[in-house]
């Protein structure tokens, strides 16, 4: 079953909650907030159980980001990446699909990050998961 679901998610400072709609409710981390892109899901891995690690995992990529902050207040952008998680649940491969941080160096940490994250183990096939994450104050 290769169905494409699509869940907004991005980061904002000044929200206390997320939301990111997958058609069965949302989630909630402190860190993230919707409406600014679409997360893509290809694969058999559902977005409901991507999404729970994402939810899991955001505040390492929080502290990625406050650190870039504290050098420039006004930094932010979108980092798109697009991933491919083994049946295994390990990040098979990663790329950085787009950004508008103008700052390569912090790109490349947010898909460093990324590619450790482990979905946890599943007896299917890959899944490519295409994702933004929108940083701003």
């Amino acid at each position: 079953n290769n169905k494409t679901i699509i869940v907004p998610f991005s980061f904002k400072d000044d929200e206390k909650q997320a939301s990111a709609s997958n058609g069965s409710g949302g989630i909630a981390d402190g860190h993230a907030t919707a409406p600014a892109g679409d997360v893509k899901v290809k694969g058999p891995r559902s977005a409901a159980d991507i999404m729970k690690v994402v939810e899991h995992r955001t505040p390492s990529l929080r502290n990625i980001y406050n650190k870039y902050r504290e050098k420039n207040p006004a930094f932010e952008g979108r980092v798109v990446l697009k991933f491919t998680i083994g049946p295994d649940g390990k990040v098979v491969s990663m790329s950085i699909k787009s950004s508008t941080t103008n700052n390569a160096k912090f790109d490349e940490e947010i898909k460093k990050k990324v590619s450790e994250w482990n979905f946890g183990e599943a007896n299917t096939g890959n899944t490519t998961v295409t994702i933004p994450f929108v940083f701003s104050e």
